[in-house]
């Protein structure tokens, strides 16, 4: 009982009194019992405290607790069971529970998704349990695997029963997770607590990955940049010292007492000194963070007052910009913020020391992420494109880290609208241009990974520059940077066979894989089992118009990693098309497919190259190509694309669009590492002095370059039936099925199984990348074949070009004006990096100059 005149204090100790009278009562009459008592979901020792009644009984009393919290402070004789998360095993067996399936054994596709499933719920019961739940309300949700991202988002939010009275099974996570708060009895110090989390969420996550391992000095200099300067939490800072949060790493040792991050001490790149780092406990708690950063900013601006833009991404913007003003105070602070900092004593004594015992590791790996998630888009580019930052990166993360780091940052802007092009003439000169400026850093990575000389370094090191370059390369392709990705990729094989891997390594098979995807296979119709016909990979899409207004590429699912290009886009406009507009279809790099729309049962590209067609017949065997005309839009551009992904001409649909098993035979540059020599090439020159005397003498065409290969037809139907004469495609097949030919007197070569056919190029064009094939001219008095010779090596030239030989078809100059414009304008901002850093040409304002002083040991 209070009595009138008691004081607040007066009426707290009433309070502890009467609580310790009960304790004392409810133990008088237990005693003599056996007593288990459970406390499920405890936060504080107060508790605890309370319903300890043991310590006044004589009889036998246990106490069982559950708790998710840290106990830092154990009681003595308490014996403490530290019980994880469910084994992933146990958590796929325990959603299939949950789902309702009773004893039907699950497909292996559905335990895999599952299994994706339950560790986005971060193992944890009660969000698994939801996910089940969901996926028994919606069957097709364990078919697919598409919505898996937005799984932790689903059950954050999503309630598991439909009753208005809400028990403690249907709450949702997001309400559970906010009791994980209670341990902090303050309501303002619980906010601000819940705000530097939800801070964290925000600021340090990359698509790719939500809750990396970051820099918990980066952490904490955030959060006191936040309480210092946002007017709305300036006011929380004097609360959190008198709750005993002296210091913003406090916050971090409760928050991980919580059990909502975790802690480690690890060192940061090539820095000698090891360093605290923290991470989000797991994806559920991230996505929670996430909710805690938007409620922030509703309540802030208002519930009532609409908002164009996602709360979330606001907040994103607003504090990684702050993150950014971290950086820039830093270098005028006299006061140590966080331990990364640099003094003045220590920058002066760095060529004494280690220099990357004051290199900031977070600023390296973060920085450009932090400018554009906070929309700093020029000074991320500036930054990316200074070609000290690349050195330093590179330097102190690792060459394969830092080339990693560097290509992620570019694939990041490349998602920004800034770098979209759109329909509008005027959009697509901006997009033009701030692209251009991607390439620019890709060309720069590309000067720093070509200049280094391997056999300087250590094997491994040798083998981190080949794994850099082929990253680039791929990067590379998704720019239409063909060549300079296929000399990645080259050199990147040579560096891994000269540092000693085998020919079956895992490096040199991707490596050689990825340098086979620049072959280019001719593509014609065939019957609808042939085991050569191509499937797209989003048929449907097609079928259901779902795409917008930059259509679908035609990519495949079968052969994967490849798609349907155009073949000028790789080896230029005069190599392998005809005068009447028409241009090749190709079987490609993915990368490089052609986008279409479809206009009824035309696939129109909507680069503006025309309509896919099949000409040169009207059925098994005809070729496809790409058209210009509009009078040629009839029947033979037209195309059923099926569910299985399938195209069939329309007029027959018991064809398919198939492609060549081999790649066509080409003219390459006579040192080219794709020049083919002649197994027999002893045997094919003494040839040429044997038929000038009248000696005919047939020759096999395998290579001894390429081990088990030599110059073959087309599988099916070689000959190919146009107007006037007659056409024999030449491909690199299997040796066993090698042609067999010989010279004649006046150095043409012609082929034993065809007769009266030549060896020509496509158009009788003497340039590297055109076609070759064998010809002959169906009248009276046929054209001659074109005049080859055999080489001292093995290889054959053209007689009016013995610069150029036969080979693999090679990627050359493509024909598109608006990747040159882009490529000129990337390599004259590169080479400003590259060739004038610190003049005053340097990219880098002076501003930012200054700012990166402070950065790293210059």
């Amino acid at each position: 009982m209070f009595l009138p005149s008691d004081t607040h204090m007066a009426q707290a100790a009433r309070t502890i009194q009467a609580m310790e009278k009960v304790k004392s009562r409810m133990a008088q009459l237990m005693n003599g019992l056996r007593i288990f008592l459970i406390l499920d979901d405890v936060w504080c020792h107060e508790d605890v405290e309370l319903f300890n009644f043991g310590e006044e009984m004589s009889s036998s009393f246990t106490l069982f607790i559950t708790t998710r919290t840290l106990d830092m402070f154990p009681s003595s004789g308490a014996c403490w069971i530290d019980i994880p998360l469910l084994r992933p095993e146990d958590a796929v067996s325990f959603f299939f529970l949950e789902s309702g399936r009773g004893e039907t054994l699950p497909s292996d596709e559905e335990f895999h998704i599952a299994a994706k499933i339950v560790k986005k719920c971060g193992y944890l019961p009660l969000a698994i349990r939801i996910a089940a739940k969901v996926a028994r309300a919606f069957p097709d949700f364990i078919h697919s695997e598409n919505g898996l991202e937005s799984i932790p988002n689903h059950i954050v939010l999503t309630r598991l029963g439909q009753s208005h009275h809400v028990t403690a099974v249907e709450q949702t996570v997001a309400n559970l997770l906010h009791r994980s708060f209670s341990i902090v009895t303050n309501a303002d110090v619980c906010h601000a607590v819940k705000i530097c989390f939800g801070a964290m969420a925000a600021v340090f996550y990359m698509e790719d990955n939500l809750r990396p391992w970051v820099s918990q000095d980066a952490v904490v200099m955030l959060w006191r940049k936040l309480f210092e300067e946002d007017e709305n939490l300036i006011p929380y800072l004097p609360k959190l010292g008198k709750y005993r949060l002296y210091t913003m790493k406090d916050i971090v040792k409760l928050l991980k007492i919580m059990g909502l991050i975790d802690t480690r001490i690890g060192k940061q790149g090539r820095n000698p000194v090891e360093r605290a780092e923290v991470q989000i406990h797991h994806d559920l708690l991230w996505e929670y963070g996430k909710t805690v950063a938007t409620e922030f900013q509703r309540r802030r601006r208002g519930f009532d007052i609409a908002s164009i833009e996602s709360d979330f991404d606001i907040m994103v913007v607003e504090w990684n910009t702050a993150m950014i003003e971290c950086y820039k105070n830093k270098i005028n602070s006299t006061t140590e913020i966080g331990s990364d900092s640099v003094s003045e004593s220590e920058s002066d004594c760095e060529s004494e020391a280690d220099p990357y015992l004051y290199c900031d590791g977070h600023m390296l790996c973060w920085l450009p992420h932090h400018m554009i998630k906070g929309r700093k888009v020029n000074e991320a580019l500036n930054l990316l494109m200074n070609k000290k930052f690349l050195k330093d990166r590179t330097e102190f993360l690792g060459i394969l880290k830092g080339t990693k780091q560097h290509i992620f940052d570019i694939q990041t802007l490349q998602k920004m609208d800034n770098f979209r092009v759109s329909d509008d003439g005027t959009q697509l000169n901006v997009s033009c241009l701030e692209k251009s400026k991607l390439i620019a850093v890709l060309l720069l990575i590309n000067h720093l990974l070509l200049s280094m000389n391997p056999t300087l370094f250590s094997e491994e090191t040798q083998i981190e520059i080949g794994r850099s370059l082929v990253i680039l390369g791929v990067s590379e392709q998704g720019f239409a940077l063909w060549q300079e990705s296929l000399e990645c990729f080259k050199r990147a094989l040579k560096i891994f066979q000269d540092a000693g891997l085998e020919e079956s390594h895992p490096y040199i098979l991707s490596t050689t894989e990825q340098i086979e995807t620049y072959f280019f296979f001719l593509m014609w119709l065939e019957p609808e089992d042939s085991p050569l016909c191509l499937r797209l990979k989003h048929p449907q899409k097609f079928i259901d118009y779902d795409y917008g207004p930059s259509g679908l590429p035609l990519e495949l699912s079968y052969p994967p990693n490849k798609g349907i290009v155009q073949i000028n886009d790789f080896i230029g406009r005069n190599s392998f098309g005809d005068k009447n507009g028409l241009i090749y279809s190709c079987l490609g790099p993915k990368e490089g497919s052609t986008r279409v729309v479809r206009q009824g049962n035309l696939l129109h590209c909507v680069e503006g190259k025309g309509f896919l067609r099949f000409y040169l017949s009207d059925g098994d065997g005809a070729f496809i190509c790409w058209s210009h005309s509009e009078e040629q839009k009839n029947e033979k551009s037209s195309w059923i694309i099926r569910n299985d992904g399938r195209i069939s001409p329309l007029q027959n649909p018991k064809l398919c669009i198939a492609a060549s098993p081999y790649p066509y035979l080409s003219l390459v540059a006579k040192d080219s590492p794709s020049c083919i020599i002649f197994k027999n090439h002893e045997d094919l020159r003494t040839s040429q002095d044997d038929n000038k005397k009248g000696k005919k003498k047939n020759i096999s065409l395998e290579l001894s370059s390429h081990p088990n290969l030599g110059i073959v037809t087309r599988p099916r139907k070689p000959m190919v039936e146009i107007g006037f004469f007659s056409v024999v495609l030449l491909f690199i097949g299997t040796a066993e099925s090698s042609l067999f030919a010989s010279f004649t007197k006046d150095q043409e070569i012609v082929f034993d199984a065809f007769d009266g056919f030549v060896l020509r190029c496509l158009g009788n064009i003497l340039e590297e990348g055109t076609g070759l094939q064998a010809t002959r001219d169906n009248c009276d008095r046929p054209r001659k074949g074109q005049q080859f010779q055999v080489n001292k090596n093995g290889s054959i030239s053209p007689i009016e070009a013995p610069h150029l030989v036969l080979g693999f078809p090679e990627v050359t100059v493509p024909d598109n004006s608006i990747l040159d414009k882009m490529k000129a304008d990337a390599r004259k901002i590169a080479s400003k990096s590259i060739g004038s850093l610190g003049s005053e040409h340097d990219l880098l304002n002076e501003e930012y100059q200054k700012l990166l002083k402070g950065f790293y040991w210059v």
